[in-house]
């Protein structure tokens, strides 16, 4: 797995506190400890992006920047033009959205998209501050804030959006923002991080810790779950907490080679209108302290059945792992992955994953799964 990628990257936890409502059947449903190997099979299907791709030209790439709807559609953020690029089942580009400048309809800096039940697009743009809308014909429609400003978000049926709150100096909290006052639906403290030198034209960089877990999360219609760095993964329908699913399975012990090895050539940072910059690992590794044990979770993913694909934290290089979780009985094995990395799923379940080619460029790859 790549070093950390952004700025927004640098957090770690050191407690969490509730705040959703709880449904009565609320409890905790423990896994097995040992993982349970799975021998699903991923037929690769088709991919887009990456360096002999011109249509899609792509520097950074995250989950944030993926969207499907229900038509099997994949909706892709493509900041070097500033437009929304989609694609049909078959990977064939159908149509984009947007194009750059500060007018109705036009983008100035997407960060996140999200395609709602009624086949609105929204497009989340830093720097006009606003969530643009589209509606399904690609018809400009009334932009608007949410309150507070999210880093990202997914829309429920109920008309509620879910996402990380931009976080303050010392947590980050997953919220509901609605007509009513926003709901906390998950909060986590993260520790100071160290001041470097300026370094890529930023004049305060702040180095937090080397493997410090931050808050992962995904939700798919109205099933939200999240996690704070250990084996336990938290179960929502809309904001009521349903369950946690847990596993005793212990964090692996973090090491200054480990960090030496995930931090490869040091760290990317992307900034609206600049081109990528590289902060040295070893200015890096002379600030920042590491965490003791690595995150259980890199990332989550809910798949069209409601199953959950917990992405397992690995160093730089190393194959993947996920886990696998049914969001009421549990957890049901672990799935090897290779160079795959679970990002999104189409309607018609074929998984999207995020991946970069032998030069380094982001691509997305589609794979079809069987299970045995």
């Amino acid at each position: 797995m790549s070093g950390r990628k952004h700025l927004f990257f640098l957090l770690a936890a050191l407690s969490v506190a509730l705040a959703p409502s709880f449904s009565a059947a609320q409890a905790t449903v423990a896994g097995a400890a040992t993982d349970q190997r799975l021998t699903w099979r991923l037929q690769r299907l088709w991919q887009i992006g990456g360096g002999e791709d011109e249509s899609l030209l792509l520097s950074q790439l995250f989950e944030k920047d993926l969207a499907t709807d229900r038509r099997g559609r994949l909706f892709v953020v493509d900041r070097t033009e500033n437009r929304i690029v989609v694609y049909d089942s078959t990977g064939r580009e159908v149509r984009t959205y947007g194009k750059r400048g500060p007018g109705p309809g036009e983008l100035m800096g997407p960060l996140w998209v999200e395609v709602r039940h009624d086949e609105r697009v929204l497009v989340g743009d830093a720097e006009k501050n606003a969530v643009v809308v589209y509606a399904a014909d690609g018809t400009a429609e009334p932009e608007f804030r949410l309150t507070p400003r999210l880093r990202s978000a997914r829309a429920l049926p109920s008309g509620t959006y879910i996402g990380p709150r931009a976080p303050s100096r010392d947590s980050m909290s997953l919220v509901a923002v609605s007509n009513a006052a926003p709901v906390t639906l998950l909060k986590m403290a993260v520790p100071l991080p160290k001041s470097m030198r300026p370094v890529c034209r930023l004049t305060d960089y702040p180095a937090g810790p080397i493997f410090a877990p931050s808050l992962t999360w995904a939700a798919r219609g109205d099933r939200v779950v999240a996690s704070t760095g250990g084996f336990e993964i938290r179960v929502f329908r809309g904001t009521t907490l349903q369950r946690t699913l847990t596993r005793a399975t212990p964090r692996r012990n973090s090491t200054a080679a480990l960090a030496r090895q995930h931090l490869g050539p040091g760290e990317t940072v992307e900034l609206f209108g600049m081109p990528p910059c590289t902060v040295p690992a070893a200015m890096i590794l002379s600030v920042a302290e590491i965490s003791p044990t690595l995150p259980a979770y890199s990332t989550l993913t809910l798949a069209p059945d409601e199953r959950i694909w917990a992405t397992r934290y690995v160093v730089r290089g190393e194959p993947g792992l996920v886990d696998i979780y049914h969001p009421e009985r549990g957890y049901e094995g672990t799935l090897a992955l290779g160079a795959v990395r679970p990002a999104a799923f189409l309607s018609n379940g074929v998984l999207i994953s995020l991946e970069r080619d032998e030069d380094g460029v982001p691509l997305l790859v589609a794979y079809r799964v069987s299970r045995n």
